[in-house]
Parts: structure tokens; sequence; C-alpha cells
């Protein structure tokens, strides 16, 4: 008996030594080329995936990682499938990847070898095995082709391996000595439920290799990328001001896929920190972040879309890119969008219930600057019917959240009796809490405000040093007010008052908002 053939003598499988003569087993080479062709780059994937998500983007790596895991786990489930291709034994003949059942000798009528041609040249044997009289046959797996399964057959075709050693004509004279030598009994029933040739159904293999996929591919993603941003150490070390140690790590947690660290190294190349100034990279690290979901980096590059920083004004995609994080929530994101829509900055059209809309979603989210433009729409009735009840409770939300425009506000309210009875010490004070943040408007209200003694103790000299710094932070167009105003402070000032005056100013830091 020809090794090459692999035809085997046995007594396992579970069935009596006098009814088996021989069986020919299938061919694991084509299975194994299948794991390999699939397990080889799904290895070069996951060994080299930092490099390939910076070359590809992260959701082609997870996606080609995935279908090839799940390809090669597929394939090297069938590795694990006992069943022969064919048994001749005492009582007939079993197929068991095909048939339910042994096919006793005394229904066989003929046993022939065939040729079949293959489309890219090659062929393929066929063993065909022809039924006495035409019967039904219990089918594990029908072959191709127009099969009748719940009608009668005049027989079936086994179809051996391309690649198949021991051809048909040859395997033809084994079984018909195992047919000369049959025993008259009867075969029992080969598959059951014991049976160690049965293997779990398609489907579960299927499913079984897509949990491998997913186990796999998001289990190397979180060994290899880290589990949460807070662990990437370039970031940390740009944090303790260290910028030079943290490029290198920087660079080195961008490329795995961790997207707060590509945020930092792209405001490193924006501002220049540490590195050359490279709006390009900036725009390309802010985008692989942004395309990741990060929120910080979609507000960034709509930002840069909206005020042309290295690439052309495109409001359509600031718009975009503003809409992503705030349909997720994004505050700041809410923010910008509702600015787009306010100042008609898309199509040139206002559109103020779009505005109100994100304001009011990012002002509920205690997004100062939001509670205070919402303010000015109930203030002004733009989009909404006036409602001075309404914004003063959304500026002081927002003055409670130390920020300085809300304050001065509601310091220009009280002191112009807008909705509130007149109340000049209580606009003083709401100036002078936004004046100490650097606020420059409020520092020339404050200004006057000494200079006049308007609800607080005329103070020339406290005038002075505000109106100098209001001077200074004012926009152009302002700046000259504040100056006139300033020149008539200082007349009334001798020397020593103005030179402690200007060392006040000199002297001056803004106080921090509380957070």
């Amino acid at each position: 008996m020809p090794v090459a053939a692999r035809l085997h003598r046995t007594m396992d499988g579970g069935i009596p030594p006098d009814r088996l003569d021989f069986r020919v087993d299938r061919l694991l080479m084509p299975d194994l080329v299948a794991v390999l062709a699939a397990g080889a780059p799904a290895l070069v994937l996951l060994a080299f995936r930092h490099d390939i998500v910076f070359a590809w983007g992260g959701a082609a790596w997870g996606i080609v990682t995935a279908a090839l895991v799940a390809a090669a786990a597929f394939a090297g489930f069938r590795l694990f499938d006992r069943r022969p291709l064919l048994i001749a034994g005492a009582h007939g003949i079993a197929v068991p990847r095909l048939i339910a059942d042994w096919i006793p000798w005394r229904d066989i009528a003929d046993i022939t070898g065939a040729v079949e041609p293959l489309a890219w040249g090659d062929r393929r044997d066929v063993l065909r095995i022809g039924f006495e009289q035409p019967r039904t046959v219990p089918w594990l797996q029908p072959p191709k082709g127009p099969v009748d399964t719940g009608g009668l057959q005049a027989g079936f075709g086994v179809r051996l391996s391309a690649r198949w050693p021991l051809r048909a004509e040859s395997l033809c004279r084994h079984i018909e000595m195992s047919r000369r030598a049959a025993l008259p009994s009867t075969p029992a029933t080969l598959a059951s439920a014991t049976d160690p040739w049965q293997r779990p159904s398609r489907n579960l293999r299927v499913g079984a290799a897509i949990m491998c996929a997913l186990i796999v591919t998001f289990g190397w993603q979180a060994i290899d990328g880290g589990l949460a941003k807070q662990t990437s150490a370039g970031v940390r070390l740009y944090m303790t001001g260290d910028l030079v140690a943290a490029l290198p790590a920087l660079e080195s947690d961008a490329r795995r896929g961790d997207a707060e660290a590509q945020v930092t190294l792209a405001t490193m190349y924006e501002n220049g920190d540490g590195v050359g100034r490279n709006q390009a990279a900036a725009l390309s690290w802010f985008r692989r972040a942004a395309l990741a979901g990060h929120p910080g980096a979609e507000v960034e590059l709509g930002l840069i879309h909206q005020n042309g920083r290295g690439v052309p004004v495109d409001m359509a995609a600031a718009e975009q890119w503003f809409t992503r994080a705030a349909e997720r929530g994004a505050a700041p994101a809410q923010y910008r969008l509702a600015q787009l829509y306010r100042d008609g900055l898309i199509d040139g059209r206002r559109d103020y219930d779009r505005a109100l809309l994100w304001l009011t979603r990012a002002a509920e989210q205690d997004h100062a600057a939001a509670a205070t433009d919402l303010a000015r729409l109930y203030t002004e009735g733009l989009g909404v019917p006036r409602s001075m009840t309404t914004a003063l409770r959304w500026l002081n939300r927002a003055a409670g959240r130390g920020h300085a425009p809300a304050s001065y506000r509601l310091g220009r309210l009280y002191g112009q009796g807008q909705g509130v009875d007149r109340d000049a010490a209580r606009a003083a004070a709401y100036h002078a809490e936004a004046a100490e943040q650097g606020y420059a408007p409020a520092q020339y209200a404050l200004g006057l405000a000494y200079n006049g003694g308007v609800g607080v103790t005329q103070d020339p000299l406290a005038a002075y040093v505000w109106l100098a710094l209001a001077q200074k932070g004012l926009p152009p167009h302002q700046a000259p007010r504040a100056a006139r105003v300033l020149a008539l402070v200082a007349a009334g000032l001798d020397v020593e008052s103005q030179n402690r005056a200007r060392r006040a100013v000199r002297e001056f830091r803004p106080r921090r908002a509380n957070p």
C-alpha cells in the first residue's frame, strides 16, 4: 500500500476492527498554507502596529488586522477536523465529510475514477460511486452543483485534492480489494452524538474566528498603544516643562496612536515649543488625533480652517469639525459652532436659532463664554424674546466662574440701570473684578469711575493706573480715547505720584480667574 497515498489500517474512530480495512486521510497542506497566508501578514501588522498606524491610520490597521486574524483562525480550526476523506471497510464505504451513513457493498454497483479539469490548467481526480438502485443520500455536506438532496440519487462523487498524490484509478484498486474481503453484515450509522469525526458547525467556527480577531486586535492595541491617555510619558514631561525630553517620548507615543500625545505634539509644532514652528506637521498630527475622535483636536482643526492657519480659509470644513466634537458634547466646540451661526460666517446669513441651541448646550455645561454670549441674545432679543431676567441669570452664572467679560457686562447693566436698579457701587465692584483679571474694557470703565468718584471714592492715582493699563490692552480704535482721559488725569498729578502710578502699572499682574 503506497505510503504517499496516506492509506492507513486503523483501529480508531469508534469503528469495530472487523469493519475497517483502510482509510484515506485528507491533506493538511492546503489548510497550513491558508494559515500561513493569513497569519504571517497578521503577525507583521501586530509587530509593527505603531508604524502602520502612523502610515495608514488606526481604523485601517484595526480592520485589516482583524480580517487577517479571523481568516487565520478559521483556517486553523480546519486543521483540527479529524474526519478522513474516505473509509473502505469490511461492510462498505464511508465518506465522513459528505454522507452521514455507511454505504453497504451490496448497494454499490460500480466504482470508477475520472479526471476533472480545473480553471488554472491543473486537474483533480474524482472517485465516482454508483448505486445498484437509486436511493436517498443523507448528505452532511451536499456536493457543489445542482443536487436534489430530497430525491433519489443514482450515485455520488468524491473529489480528491488537486495536489493529491494518489490517482483515482489506483484508489479504485484498493477499494476493490476491500470489497472482495467484505463481510455480509449490516453497517451501523456513521454519524452520532459521540462520534469523534463530528466538528463544530460552520456558524460556530465563524463566530469563534470573529471573537479571536476582536480579542487579538483590541488586546494588542491596548498593550501596544496604552490604555489611557494619562499613561503617555511624553505628555507628563511636557506638562513639567521638560520639552527636550518630551519631544522623542511624544513622537513615540503619537506614532503608537495615543491621541493625547498627538495633540500635544501638534501644539508644540504649532507654537514652536522646543521645536521649529511647523504648521504642516501640526495640522497632520491634529488631523490624526481628530480622526481618532479627540474633541480637542477637532476643535483645533475647526479653528485652523476658520482662521486659515497654514490652509485656505474654509468655513464649511470648520463647521464640519466643530460639529463632530459638538455632537459628542464638547462645550468648546458647541460654543465655536454657535459663533459661526450667530455671525453668519458659513453662508453669510445669521442663524440665531441654531446659535441659541448650541450656546444653550455649552452654557449648561458651565462654559462661561457661551453663557455670556447667550445672555447677550436675551438682552438684545436676537432670535429669542427679550428677557433681562434670563440674561442676568446667565451672566451671574458666568461671572461666578470668574469670566471677566461677564463681570464687565454685569457692571454695565448696573451702571446704566438696564433691567436692574441703577447701582454705581455694584457696577464699580463688577468692573474691578474684571479689571483685576486684565480685561481692558473693564479697566477703562474702572479708571473713569475712580476719576469721577462714581461708585467709589475719587482717586486720581488709581484712575491713572487703570487708564494706563486699559490704553495698552484696548484695540487700536479705542486706545486713543483712553489716552486722552489719561493725559487729563496725569496733568493733575505731581511728579512723585506719576512715578508711583507708573511703577504700579509696571508691576501689575492679572489675577487668574477662579476655576
